[in-house]
């Protein structure tokens, strides 16, 4: 149908599905040919004589935990004690305002599937162990993907403070939402929307960073994607949205990047292209950045 549509010289703007069969290969095919995909209904699988709708039930499939707002109380110590495992989330995991901070070491893969880690703080005082500092990964050598965060920045008392410390595997397809509350000035003090240290890849991610009144933030204190960008690591096709010009993506840029930029307000993204070919995950694109498609599509 989509070919014919093509040669009349009209062009497929999506495809809707009344119910997917998930477990087919065809929604895939459709992607990777640069379709936009939806769905009424998708059947992940028959497990037990009954149907596993994708992203609605908390039941693993093909080894993957699923993860939903049941498990917000002990989400930071699920993935330290396995951190290998392979997760996904299967709905928004609201944090209520808490704190989500931890010292993961994380080397799985926690696939979003278009769901918000919502509503928490980092701050330094609500975790002992990470010294003076305030991160939720110490250190990633997995993949963290199709993801929303959203979340309250508070200036930590010294040292370093990143929902990531450092990257060493692959965060992609990553929307960020970051209210920075406090001011970020003194000496020892260096803070990152999204990783403080990038030795790994980071790729098609947008952190959208707004500032509480009377914030004020020191010269090369604040970075929207990563703070240090070195020993080869790669940031490609990323943005940062604020209104202070001059926060940087990228503080020291010691290694790759490419087409990584600062834009005033979400409306500047709208005439970007986000294409399957530049890495923009078409199957979750109008959740992740939902911000974004919707005004695409006004």
């Amino acid at each position: 149908l989509a070919n014919i549509v093509q040669q009349a010289g009209s062009e497929v703007v999506g495809i809707g599905i009344v119910i997917e069969k998930s477990f087919q290969p065809g929604r895939q095919r459709l992607i990777d040919a640069g379709f936009r995909v939806e769905s009424l209904a998708r059947v992940q699988a028959f497990k037990d004589g009954k149907v596993i709708f994708g992203e609605e039930d908390s039941e693993p499939v093909d080894n993957t935990i699923i993860l939903t707002q049941e498990n917000m109380a002990n989400f930071a110590k699920i993935l330290a004690e396995n951190p290998n495992g392979k997760y996904a989330l299967g709905s928004d995991v609201d944090f209520g305002g808490k704190a989500f901070v931890g010292k993961i070491i994380f080397g799985g893969m926690l696939d979003g599937r278009g769901f918000a880690l919502k509503n928490f703080t980092l701050d330094f005082g609500a975790n002992s162990e990470s010294g003076w500092n305030a991160y939720t990964f110490y250190e990633n050598n997995g993949t963290i993907k199709n993801l929303i965060l959203d979340y309250t920045m508070k200036d930590s008392p010294n040292n370093n403070i990143a929902f990531i410390m450092t990257n060493k595997g692959t965060i992609e397809n990553v929307y960020v939402n970051c209210l920075v509350s406090e001011t970020i000035n003194e000496e020892y003090r260096k803070a990152a929307v999204l990783v403080q240290t990038n030795n790994g890849t980071i790729t098609n991610c947008v952190a959208n960073v707004t500032f509480a009144d009377g914030v004020a933030i020191g010269d090369k204190k604040l970075a929207t994607i990563a703070h240090y960008n070195s020993n080869g690591g790669s940031v490609k096709n990323c943005y940062a949205v604020t209104l202070k010009s001059d926060i940087p993506t990228i503080v020291y840029q010691w290694a790759n990047s490419k087409n990584v930029e600062t834009v005033a307000s979400l409306s500047d993204l709208a005439s970007r292209t986000f294409d399957a070919a530049d890495g923009w995950n078409q199957e979750y694109f109008a959740k992740t950045f939902k911000a974004i498609a919707d005004l695409k599509n006004a």
